[in-house]
């Protein structure tokens, strides 16, 4: 039923309400009748005002079992409310767990900012040692050079005292033949020996400068060798730093993968509260789709034929109710479930597993027993699967035998015929539904008993 019915329907019962009332009112004055000690005039006063309060109860009562929404809305309204609240709660966490994993995320890219400009730094102080080192080498290059062309001067000055030793013991040797020479070889000795001695001193300073030129070659690989020390602690450094990057790289792509995650289940639980708040529940958790009694000592094909009987008995009921079969045909169907361990394992139920634990359940009794089908959780009418089944098992013993007294109450025969409706309604629902539990009886799961049929 829409508002503008519901509308229609309480504007009707308002007009009925005045012209019953007034109707009423001149049958009651027109007949003066009384109720105790009032008089004619108060009683048609008092059956009105009667009239006008039993009237908006009928027609509340008529909108409840016409309209599904207004019933439901009676019902589970509260509920509703509560879940509502409780989804946006849970959105609100999940957007400060957002807010605080972009802010990390945003943290992260900073230390990566940091990370590769220090990177940049270190590969800029390894190409300076590189260059530094290069230009080392060469200044050793050059000193080797300059040593290599001391040593071609040593050997040609060596040479060239040898050379004049070799005339000096000439000269000796002649000394006693060229006596007579003595005084002019005298001079040319003088000169010779003067010309070694530049020659022997030149050749002491060409040493000391290969001395020097050693020293410096030593000190020059020793440069090297810290340059190369530090060039390698450089490129350690450099390493370090690249492998920090990669690592801070790699929680960045986590966090960008976790958030990912977290915005697909805020997606998902928006979705959710799209659908709680413009579908309507189809079925409760735990409402009942069919039942079905099973007598004792069945095999186990039996038991197997009962469960698939009851189970399609729910899937007729569940097209009944307005439920979209899935591209198999399923409207209501048992489903795969996943169970994690307190030890983190992870266990998996298919429906031939609860099929199995309840056939087993149903050879060993030997006692009659009744197979209740449920909802496993709230169908919404905008789910695009079938609906998930549980099975209920109880003990079918005999409540009533036949003629037994369930209640009983008097009913006054001289009232109206709504009265008396109304009066059995109220017995029903309340007195026989007592004394029903009280005895044993199963109700149906998730509705009430009086509109079980």
């Amino acid at each position: 039923m829409t508002s503008p019915q519901i509308l229609l329907l309480f504007v009707i019962m308002g007009g009925l309400i005045a012209y019953l009332g007034d109707w009423l009112g001149r049958r009651m004055g027109k007949k003066r009748l009384r109720i105790g000690k009032l008089r004619p005039r108060h009683t048609a006063t008092f059956f009105t005002v009667l009239m006008g309060m039993l009237i908006p109860l009928a027609t509340t009562y008529g909108i409840v079992t016409q309209s599904a929404a207004v019933r439901q809305w009676i019902v589970q309204g509260p509920e509703l409310v509560q879940q509502k609240l409780a989804l946006e709660s849970e959105i609100e966490t999940n957007q400060v767990s957002l807010a605080r994993l972009e802010n990390q995320a945003e943290e992260r890219q900073e230390q990566l900012a940091v990370i590769q400009s220090m990177l940049a730094l270190a590969s800029t102080a390894r190409d300076k040692a590189v260059s530094e080192r290069n230009e080392e080498r060469t200044r050793l290059e050059n000193a080797r050079n300059e040593i290599a062309a001391a040593e071609r001067r040593e050997d040609q000055v060596n040479k060239r005292v040898d050379s004049l030793r070799q005339s000096e013991q000439t000269l000796q040797e002649n000394v006693s033949n060229l006596k007579e020479e003595l005084a002019a070889s005298q001079e040319s000795l003088a000169s010779a020996k003067t010309e070694s001695q530049r020659l022997y001193e030149e050749t002491e300073g060409l040493k000391q400068n290969s001395i020097d030129l050693t020293r410096q070659i030593s000190d020059l690989e020793a440069e090297r060798d810290r340059q190369a020390q530090r060039a390698e602690v450089a490129r350690r450094e450099a390493d370090t730093f690249e492998a920090q990057a990669q690592r801070n790289f790699d929680q960045v792509l986590d966090l960008r993968r976790t958030l990912s995650t977290l915005e697909g289940t805020l997606i998902g639980a928006a979705e959710g509260i799209e659908a709680v708040r413009t579908s309507s529940v189809l079925y409760r958790k735990d409402e009942e789709l069919s039942r079905l009694p099973i007598s004792s000592g069945l095999t186990e094909a039996q038991a197997r034929e009962r469960i698939a009987e009851a189970t399609k008995m729910a899937d007729v009921a569940a097209k009944e109710r307005g439920v979209r079969p899935d591209p198999l045909g399923r409207a209501a169907a048992l489903e795969t479930r996943i169970r994690r361990l307190p030890d983190g394992a992870v266990l998996t139920i298919t429906p031939e597993d609860q099929v199995l634990a309840f056939v087993n359940e149903i050879v060993g009794q030997r006692q009659d027993l009744l197979l209740v089908v449920t909802s496993f959780y709230n169908y919404f009418s905008k789910d695009e699967t079938f609906v998930p089944l549980n099975l209920n098992l109880y003990p079918n013993r005999k409540v009533f035998d036949a003629g037994d007294r369930v209640a009983e109450t008097i009913i006054d025969g001289g009232k109206s015929e709504e009265e008396i409706l109304d009066a059995i309604i109220l017995f029903l629902r309340t007195d026989v539904r007592t004394a029903a539990q009280d005895a044993g009886m199963i109700p149906v799961q998730g509705r009430r008993l009086a509109s079980a049929k």
